[in-house]
């Protein structure tokens, strides 16, 4: 693979800790019948969610972290609706250059299972967030059961995504992020 904000202070610990109940929660869940009901749940989900207007073209997107089949779904997912130019990176930790950098950043994908421990992928997250409020950031997980395409982890991103990731799902992701990320100010 090439190289590819003003919010409330939000309290970290609360934050790490809402999403490994998240987690735990969604865990049991999977562990009883995750292909039976995964795939029929999600549907039901995104037809229920809000479907904000298409996404206009996101002049730069950096996908952090992502498996192959992730990348490959997520340039699928771009390259059909002409969502603009995406740079795939492995390493996670490339967060901190892109919250100091002035690029003309769009939207931030990145796998939070890549952090060493949760409570470092937020405290990346959050500091991200608050140098950076105007990039849509969508994270990743395999802890995941479903998409979360509400604003329930404002502090830290505009949409959550179970891995592995589809060109559907991003799209639908990417356009409830948009809008999240839209309402915050």
């Amino acid at each position: 693979m090439s190289d590819i904000n003003a919010i409330a202070k939000p309290d970290r610990d609360s934050a790490s800790a809402g999403i490994r109940s998240h987690s735990a929660r969604m865990s049991g869940a999977v562990s009883r019948d995750r292909h039976a009901i995964g795939a029929d749940v999600e549907t039901r989900l995104w037809h229920q969610a809000k479907r904000p207007s298409e996404v206009a073209a996101l002049e730069l997107t950096y996908a952090l972290g992502l498996d192959r089949r992730s990348a490959l779904s997520t340039r699928d997912a771009f390259a059909q609706k002409d969502f603009g130019a995406v740079k795939f990176h492995d390493d996670v930790s490339r967060i901190a250059d892109l919250s100091e950098g002035h690029d003309a950043l769009g939207c931030l994908i990145i796998n939070v299972d890549g952090f060493d421990c949760i409570e470092d992928a937020v405290e990346a997250l959050m500091r991200f967030r608050q140098s950076r409020p105007e990039v849509v950031v969508i994270i990743t997980s395999g802890d995941f059961l479903l998409d979360d395409l509400g604003t329930e982890r404002r502090t830290i991103c505009d949409a959550s995504l179970r891995v592995p990731l589809t060109p559907r799902r991003i799209q639908i992701g990417l356009r409830a992020a948009t809008h999240n990320n839209s309402s915050l100010g």
